[in-house]
């Protein structure tokens, strides 16, 4: 039947046994040094992931959602508190959950630095989404405090992103395709901070699945294209597959990665 789930992962809920959800998990199954080759080829021409590293999830084993302002064992204490109050105006705000992120190491040689993957993972179309942040009318003070404060850490790192890429097209906004948004915006504050980052939107091909919900991605180039597609006038097209360096010498980089995954096997197309 069209839609139809059958559980197949006892770790995870029953609205969570296809789609993007489980292929991430299968992506950091296995030994340790076959899931570091497979993120490898995730963050790279940019970098590599050792088997030493650390990644969230990790398998089936811990099957949680990973928000970095709290305590993740993938960056400091300190750079999750610095995210979280910037992002924040008031305790008790939800942050964002990200579908997988890695340390890894950025650059090569001399120039080799600590640094950190994050991925956004999608499986068909309609994933993308348009919408911005949503405010109840009957929000607290609290919450209206936090939308504030949220809207104008995306216009900082508009602004920051404006002098670091000498492009005048970043127009992210809290009020259309937040989800977009709030991730380049979070990974350009680690950069700022001085961590390395690789940003990547992660593209699951024939999640056929998936099609009473949207379109599945088929060919690589589907899903480039809907990347670009999707947020034109917030983020520049020429900015996707670019890396630069920010005055603290921390690298930023946004990568396209499709991956052809049937949920037990794994390649990457690039």
């Amino acid at each position: 039947m069209k839609g139809q789930v059958v559980k197949r992962f006892p770790e995870l809920q029953y609205d969570e046994q296809r789609g993007s959800k489980p292929r991430c998990h299968l992506l950091t199954d296995g030994t340790r040094a076959e899931v570091a080759g497979r993120l490898t080829e995730l963050v790279k021409p940019y970098g590599s992931v050792s088997k030493t590293s650390n990644w969230a999830p990790s398998g089936f084993d811990n099957v949680e959602e990973l928000q970095l302002h709290k305590p993740n064992g993938l960056i400091s204490a300190e750079a999750s508190r610095n995210l979280k109050g910037w992002w924040f105006d008031t305790p008790g705000g939800s942050g964002l959950v990200w579908d997988l992120a890695s340390q890894c190491v950025v650059g090569t040689g001399s120039r080799a630095r600590s640094g950190i993957l994050l991925v956004e993972a999608k499986a068909h179309t309609g994933e993308l989404k348009s919408e911005g942040k949503k405010l109840k009318s009957n929000a607290s003070a609290g919450s209206r405090r936090n939308h504030e404060r949220i809207g104008q850490a995306i216009e900082e790192a508009n602004g920051g992103l404006r002098c670091l890429t000498g492009s005048r097209r970043w127009a992210m906004s809290r009020d259309r395709c937040y989800q977009m948004a709030n991730r380049i915006a979070w990974a350009w504050k680690l950069a700022s901070l001085g961590m390395p980052v690789v940003l990547v939107y992660l593209g699951f091909l024939d999640a056929i699945e998936m099609s009473d919900l949207g379109d599945p991605f088929r060919e690589p180039v589907d899903w480039v294209e809907c990347v670009k597609a999707h947020y034109r006038d917030g983020v520049p097209e020429d900015a996707w597959d670019s890396d630069w360096t920010m005055p603290n010498g921390a690298s930023f980089a946004l990568r396209i990665v499709s991956v052809r995954q049937s949920l037990t096997s794994v390649r990457v197309s690039r």
